[in-house]
């Protein structure tokens, strides 16, 4: 913009001095019934430090008589940063007998900060104008409250204390005023009639809770030309610089020197303007339609200093403690509640075996937390200084207990010392609005994370986990509300150690966007849900295991309303299926997964017994990309008593045999649109003895024609 703008005023100036002046026409004292006409006005400014702007004025009498005239003025602004403004007013002057004009104005403003908030004020002024003299008081009063400004809002750390600045962006409460006087005037140099006037003033802008007012001198500068187009009587050139210092040294306004350019243009009037004014109105008179001076943007100011609080649990931080190697957690955590514990790992590793009590954030040095102004709602990231600290207790004792509610532990290497300890974060029963993430949890002992009996609102996001010797992150009993993402998860998969497992009667989770990887070991699957879970979303995650009876989702027995989908899940050992409903699973949908199984009798998707009821409840199994490649494995593995919707699935890889298989007893199976895909080989679609019902279609690309499956008492494979 910097460039435009200078482009613009140099070519303006230059276009000045070399056009002709206009030759004077002859006094004309014929009574004109409109006295004042319109203008518009283009206008560029260089300010220092880029802060550059364009801005367009249109000047319009809207009633008029012998003495007085009342008046529209709109202003458009465009600054750097796209910044924008608009002025709207509405003014009324009168002339007085003693050659004074006197007017007033009222207008509202509009303003688009840097940060993309909006502000609105309403703004007022009082004039007094004569040939030579200017007089004016003009007040601001904001009508928007303080608004977010994440991107300019700072932490403050200081000793036990941590604070924000400058968490929000508020108009300005304010008034200014200035008195000019008319240096010079007359035509000078090209025959044009020029004048010099300068101005003296200052600003005073201040509101509670802003960081600093904004007040100080300013000083402006104006040469004019008028008739400076000689085809357009009235027009005017105003060259001008304008001085400003705010003493504070915090706002733009500190030190600002701008200069530029204003090119008025009439808009009609009869031929009643330029040079004609000079001899058909008095100079009174051609006062009479000045543009409103006044401060043309909406004075804005950072917030002052503010309390700070965890966005993610809301516990205030009223103190700061620190913990390292030295001085350790406990005198820390000793501080008691809305503390922030910074750990520092660069005095060695820190003791564990300790209790978190409520409303404490335990937080590790070069993490990163979300901060909340308490005032201003504004969040911004918090890195903690120091470096990443390792907690490590064994003994058979838990590395870090939550021992009260609105606990956040992050950014912490969490150790067990070689599988000696018990869990690594331990949940007691009963607590809420945990939060754990960005640690590592490492060389644990039992499980990496464990929440016991009750609790609610836990969020385990972002963590990594390795060397678990039982699941990485264990659910006791009747938990509700929890969030599960982000996290790595690599356990050796010995001894029943699970990725995830819910064991009894938890709700309302959802599992989302983790890598789990289990490892040679048998009988461990990704995500376990055990027994009694309801109300679960297993959703984009990824999922590989390597041993035998380890599935990737399991689900044992009655569990409700699970929704399994989007996931990708490969499985290499034997009898290691990908999703495996057991008993008495109901409201299960399985959708949009890509699953594949390559160790023998390892189906993509098997169900035992009595998942569905029938015309109460269906299995819903859709949209699935589906392979079993190992002997005796399926895509489909229906044993007794199930109910299914199977649609819209897609198989592919060599099958052993068949692609989907009943086994004996009642099955209630509907489906249309399963494709097996180019390339994928198989002895037969479908095979099953005993008592099925329904209609199954399976389309085999490689002819094209659909294989439909109806099975009623068949007693004889479905081939």
């Amino acid at each position: 913009m910097r460039c435009s703008i200078t482009a613009v005023v140099l070519a303006v100036f230059m276009f000045v001095l070399c056009s002709p002046a206009r030759a004077e026409p002859p006094r004309d004292s014929t009574a004109v019934s409109q006295k004042w006409t319109p203008w518009s006005e283009l206008v560029g400014a260089i300010g220092k430090d880029g802060a550059n702007r364009g801005e367009v004025t249109v000047f319009a009498p809207l009633q008029q008589g012998a003495t007085s005239v009342f008046f529209a003025e709109i202003r458009g602004k465009l600054f750097d940063e796209d910044v924008q403004e608009a002025n709207l007013a509405l003014g009324f002057r009168e002339m007085q007998s003693n050659g004074w004009n006197l007017g007033a104005w009222a207008g509202f403003d509009m303003r688009n900060s840097e940060e993309g908030n909006s502000f609105y004020q309403i703004a007022g002024g009082l004039e007094a104008l004569n040939e030579r003299w200017d007089a004016r008081l003009n007040g601001y009063v904001p009508i928007t409250d303080p608004q977010s400004t994440p991107g300019l809002a700072q932490l403050v750390l200081a000793g036990n204390r941590i604070f924000m600045t400058g968490g929000e962006e508020m108009a300005l409460y304010g008034f200014d005023g200035e008195i000019g006087y008319r240096l010079l005037g007359g035509r000078k140099f090209t025959g044009r009639r020029h004048e010099l006037r300068v101005y003296g003033g200052g600003f005073y802008f201040d509101r509670d809770d802003a960081v600093e007012k904004v007040a100080g001198p300013r000083a402006r500068l104006e040469w004019r030309i008028d008739d400076v187009i000689a085809s357009l009587p009235g027009s005017r050139l105003t060259l001008e610089a304008e001085y400003s210092n705010d003493h504070s040294g915090i706002d733009s306004r500190a030190d600002r020197l701008e200069v530029g350019a204003r090119l008025r243009l009439p808009l009609g009037g009869n031929g009643l303007s330029g040079h004609q004014r000079s001899h058909a109105l008095t100079a009174q008179e051609q006062r009479m339609t000045e543009g409103i001076e006044r401060d043309i943007d909406i004075v804005t100011q950072l917030s002052e200093e503010e309390p700070v609080e965890d966005a993610q649990t809301d516990v205030h931080f009223d103190q700061v403690a620190y913990a390292d190697g030295g001085t350790g957690l406990n005198t820390a955590i000793a501080t008691g509640d809305n503390t922030l514990i910074i750990a520092d790992g660069g005095n060695g590793t820190i003791a564990g075996n300790v209790t978190l009590g409520s409303n404490q954030t335990l937080q590790g040095g070069a993490s990163t937390i979300p901060v909340r102004g308490r005032k201003s709602g504004t969040v911004v990231n918090f890195t903690a200084p120091g470096s990443k600290p390792t907690v490590q207790t064994g003994g058979n004792n838990d590395v870090i207990t939550v021992g009260g509610n609105n606990v956040h532990i992050a950014g912490l290497t969490i150790d067990g010392d070689g599988q000696t300890s018990d869990d690594g974060v331990d949940i007691i029963d009963d607590k809420t609005n945990i939060v754990v993430d960005q640690n590592m949890f490492q060389n644990i002992g039992e499980d990496g994370f464990d929440a016991d009996f009750g609790n609610s609102n836990v969020r385990i996001l972002n963590n990594m986990f390795a060397n678990i010797a039982e699941d990485a992150i264990d659910f006791e009993d009747s938990n509700t509300d929890v969030t599960i993402s982000g996290n790595t998860i690599n356990v050796p998969g010995s001894g029943d150690s699970d990725g995830i497992e819910l064991a009894f009667f938890n709700s309302d989770f959802t599992i989302t966007n983790n890598v789990i990887v289990i490892g040679a070991g048998n009988d461990a699957d990704g995500i376990d849900l055990f027994r009694g879970n309801s109300d679960v979303t297993i959703s984009g995650n990824t999922i590989t295991s390597a041993g035998n009876d380890a599935d990737g989702v399991e689900l044992f027995e009655g569990n409700r309303d699970i929704t399994i989908t989007g996931n990708t899940i490969s499985t290499t050992g034997d009898d290691a299926d990908g999703v495996e409903l057991f008993d008495s699973n109901l409201d299960i949908t399985i959708s949009g997964n890509t699953i594949s199984t390559t160790g023998d009798d390892a189906d993509a998707i098997f169900l035992a017994i009595g998942n569905g009821l029938p015309g109460v409840v269906t299995t819903i199994i859709s949209n699935n990309l589906l392979s079993a490649t190992g002997i005796a494995s399926e895509a489909l593995d229906v044993g007794i008593f199930n109910v299914i919707e199977f649609s819209d699935n897609r198989f592919t890889g060599a099958f052993d045999d068949v692609v989907v298989d009943f086994d004996v007893n009642p099955n209630i199976v509907n489906g249309t649109g399963n494709t097996i895909l180019p390339g994928a080989t198989f002895t037969n679609v479908c095979e099953g003895i005993g008592n099925f019902t329904g209609t199954l279609e399976i389309i085999d690309n490689s002819t094209g024609v659909p294989n439909t499956i109806t099975i009623v008492n068949a007693g004889v494979p479905c081939t």
